[in-house]
């Protein structure tokens, strides 16, 4: 590579370095109390809260939200997933007594056929 190019490629790298830094600094700090008050909900999905972490409270309280929110996930979880049970075992129940309905009144269907006259193809037989 020529000097230019060298030169060229570090002025890039030192701009993006310097860029990188700016951001980092243009984040503000927050008071726990600022963040208490903090709805995770609001964030979109990909965007940065407006805030990092400064000191071991507001990480104590960073810790504390994130087992908050798993929490009241795997309870929601599982009232689905009983919810969710009990529906299938209803809905098993009427199939069940869906069958064993329909199971005599087809029997009875298929002795009634065996005594009227029909016609017979190779597959099938029409009353």
């Amino acid at each position: 590579m020529s000097d230019k190019t060298t030169a060229a490629l570090a002025a890039e790298q030192a701009d993006a370095e310097a860029t990188t830094t700016q951001e980092t600094e243009l984040l503000p700090a927050a008071t726990l109390d600022e963040l208490e008050q903090v709805d995770l909900g609001t964030v979109a999905e990909g965007e940065r809260a407006p805030f990092r972490i400064t000191d071991d409270r507001c990480a104590d309280w960073a810790i504390r939200k994130i087992a908050d929110e798993r929490s009241e996930y795997d309870r929601l979880k599982a009232l689905a997933d009983e919810q969710i049970a009990a529906i299938n075992e209803k809905v098993a129940a009427a199939r069940k007594r869906m069958e064993n309905g329909t199971s005599y009144l087809t029997s009875c269907l298929a002795d009634f056929f065996a005594t009227v006259p029909h016609k017979e193809t190779k597959t099938t037989e029409k009353y």
